[in-house]
């Protein structure tokens, strides 16, 4: 799927089948909760890109301000990392592997990282 053609429009911000993976300098990176594929949202929740997650978190990545590097200001882990482990350890959520207690203890350690 990769990187879509998109029509930015009006969405209602991704409430109810959408999981929010990374907000940063006013937009929002999330994945559909059925489907996987991904979007970003602008401060007023308009859709400005949509395809599968990679291309969208290396969108996010330079829409939002990061470095090309992909390194974090603490210098840590770069930000594309932590969302693909956040990807996987959605998938573990999903299959059951873990709770959801545990996914959500994990995913503020890596949110924090993005």
């Amino acid at each position: 799927m990769s990187d879509m053609f998109n029509i930015p429009f009006q969405t209602m911000g991704g409430n109810v089948w959408w999981n929010t993976l990374a907000s940063r300098g006013g937009y929002k990176l999330q994945q559909h909760k059925i489907t996987g594929h991904a979007r970003i949202l602008d401060s007023n929740n308009i859709r400005l890109a949509w395809g599968d997650i990679d291309a969208m978190a290396r969108k996010f990545d330079i829409m939002a301000g990061n470095s090309s590097s992909n390194v974090n200001s603490s210098g840590g882990t770069g930000s594309l990392d932590a969302m693909q482990k956040l990807k996987t350890l959605k998938e573990l959520l999903d299959m059951g592997a873990i709770t959801q207690s545990e996914f959500d203890s994990k995913k503020i350690e890596l949110m924090r990282q993005i």
